[in-house]
Order: structure tokens, then sequence, then C-alpha cells
């Protein structure tokens, strides 16, 4: 468990996304007693009940004051809490028991779903608020900081399907998302450091300056200003989405540096690597395809290599987490799963890689030999 010092209440910051096509807009609240903007939402909507879909490890820390705040507001609430949840169980069983648990509660349009818990559950509570009924209201209140940096902003929704992380999906957004930076504190080193390798990512991609301070710091050292580098991350990833809500323009593919292979590798390790250690691998593995391709210099590589080692995160891979497999056949595994992310074309994949720090450019049709050569490099210690 972290230890970090003591919270005083922080200035509650918010930001608005405005998507103008669909006319969506939505605010993201950040600080840590957030909680009273979804207690104000509530008591000014009239629903008919409210469904918490929760992480029942985060609803024994914390679920006490989110159900007495939900309660306090007069309408009947029910609560399920899904034990040790991770993104390999996104599967349509998962989502069957969710819509019947609804049914059997009587959930109509009117209800109200809460998400509270990390990335996977804001998925599932997005998933299903898409769907049920052709769509209900959801609320997302991220414990985790890879859902507060990254999965609860934007709309991305999504289950797992013959073991492809994502591929049955929509865009929906929430109504509201209440960022409690209290949370954080509560959080396993394992899971601090899976949101660190979104921080990093987000921050290569839009702002050298604050990735040349990062490159500085240490993961204890980031702790002590999280609520900040939280908030920073925010606005920059909903200032992107709203310029492409729907990867239409592929603008918003940027968010996707390191996740070509970063998922992959964390579909090939079984979900060991956590998600933020899988997209630390990719993006030093981008950085190797664009060195071959010509994109970047091997400065690049070493500063981003630099930061992420500064920071406790994974520079090369391990055979520790592939379950007794072989070398090669790991570096196998790992390029044909590359070859079926959902952005490839001709199981070609398009490649978001840095040409600059804070300056990240799409390649499109990257060959398999490219591949293969920019995962050899990450396998040296294989």
């Amino acid at each position: 468990m972290l230890e970090l010092q003591p919270q005083q209440e922080e200035k509650e910051q918010k930001i608005t996304c405005k998507l103008p096509d669909r006319k969506i807009r939505y605010t993201i609240f950040v600080g840590n007693s957030v909680l009273s903007e979804l207690n104000t939402y509530i008591k000014n909507n009239d629903f008919s009940n409210i469904f918490i879909i929760a992480d029942e490890r985060a609803y024994e820390l914390h679920g006490e004051e989110l159900f007495n705040l939900c309660k306090s507001t007069g309408e009947n609430v029910f609560v399920m809490a899904i034990p040790g949840i991770d993104r390999s169980e996104k599967s349509l069983n998962l989502f069957t028991n969710i819509f019947d648990w609804l049914v059997i509660h009587n959930a109509d349009r009117f209800s109200l779903l809460v998400g509270f818990g990390g990335g996977v559950i804001e998925d599932v509570t997005g998933f299903v608020a898409a769907t049920f009924m052709r769509g209900i209201k959801h609320i997302l209140i991220p414990t985790t900081l890879v859902g507060q940096v990254d999965s609860s902003i934007g709309g991305k929704v999504g289950i797992n399907y013959s073991n492809h992380i994502n591929m049955i999906g929509t865009y929906y957004n929430p109504v509201m998302v209440c960022i409690n930076t209290k949370y954080i504190a509560g959080l396993p080193h394992t899971e601090f450091q899976s949101g660190l390798g979104e921080i990093v990512k987000t921050l290569l991609i839009s702002n050298k300056k604050a990735s040349c301070q990062l490159a500085d710091e240490s993961s204890s050292s980031v702790k002590n200003r999280i609520s900040e580098l939280i908030f920073m991350c925010c606005k920059i990833k909903t200032k992107i989405v709203m310029t492409d809500p729907e990867e239409q323009n592929h603008k918003r593919w940027v968010l996707n540096y390191g996740h070509t292979i970063g998922q992959a590798i964390e579909t090939i390790s079984n979900f060991r690597y956590s998600h933020g250690e899988a997209v630390a691998l990719g993006m030093v593995a981008a950085s190797y395809v664009g060195e071959a391709m010509g994109v970047c210099g091997s400065e690049i590589t070493r500063f981003q290599k630099s930061v992420l080692e500064n920071l406790e995160l994974p520079t090369t891979l391990s055979g520790d987490y592939f379950n007794n497999m072989s070398p090669a056949d790991i570096r196998t595994e790992i390029v044909d799963g590359i070859s079926r992310d959902k952005k490839s074309r001709k199981q070609k994949p398009n490649f978001i890689i840095l040409k600059e720090i804070g300056k990240p450019i799409l390649v499109l049709g990257v060959e398999r030999e490219i591949l293969k050569l920019a995962i050899d490099k990450l396998s040296d210690n294989l």
C-alpha cells in the first residue's frame, strides 16, 4: 500500500468535455471531496433507482460513503460488487450476469448506473449502460490511477472476445466523472505503477516540458504531486478526445501510443503484465519501430527508457511473465498479436511514433519484419 502524506482538502477542479457533433457535454470533477457533486446531480434528476457496479475491493474500502450518499437522495440503491476482476474477465458471461441482475431488480430506462472501480469496471459499466434498453445514463467514479488518468474519459467501452482485448465495443459517454484523488493512497504499489505508465504516455505525446520534469523524478517523488499529474492528464486527454470523439480523423489515435504492442504483450502474458507496464514496454518498442523506419533518432528511445526506468517501469521483456514459453515463441506470438490490432489494415498495424518528445505522428502499414526487429530488441533479457 502506498504511503502518501496526509491529504488536506484540495480545491476542487473541473474540466468540461464537449462533443458538439453528438450534442454531448459532461463534467470531470477532480479533487478529494468530489462525491458531493454526485449527490447534487442525483437530487436534480428524477431517477427510478440507482445501480452501483463496483470492484469488490474498492467497495470494501470506500463503498460505504458512496452507498450512503446515493441512499440519502431517497432513491432505491442496488450494489453488485464483483470480486477480483481484471482485464482478462471482460467476457460475455460477465455481461449476461449483470443484465440478469438489472432485470431482476426492475431496472428501466430511467435508472442510473454508477461504475465504482478501475478501468475494467468503467468499461463494464459503460458497455452495460450503452446497450441496456438501448442506453441509460451512467456516472464513473474511478478508484485506480489508470482509471483516473485514462479510461474514465472519452467514452470508449468494450468487452473482450476470442482472446482479443475490447474486440466488441462502442463509444458511450458518461454524464459525469468524479475523480476522488484520496483513493490513490490505498492503492497497492503495482496498481500505482500501472497508472504511472499511462501518465508517462500522456505527457510524452503532448508536453515536452512536463516529460523532462518527469525524467528527473522517481516513483516515490511523483506520489507527492500525484493530484497535479492526474488533473494535467485529464485535461490533455479531454482536449484530444474533443478533436476526434470516435477516432474518425485519426487525431485521437495519439492516445494509443504504446498500446499497439502493449496490448499484444498483455494478452500473450495472460495479463501478468499490468496495463501500464505493458504500455511502457509498448512505448519502447514503438520507438524501436520509429528508429528502424527513420522516423526518430535513438536519443528519443534513450530518453523514454530513462524516464521509465527512473519510475521503476519495465523497458525489456522478462520471461518470468510468459509461463515457460520459449523466447522464440514469445516473439512470434507478440508479432502475431500486433497484426490483429483493431487499427490494423490487412494485418499491417498502424503505429503512433514519437518524432520528437511531445510530437507524435501516425505511421501507416508497418511491415512484419520491422515489428520483428523491434520485438527482438525488446527481448534482450529473454
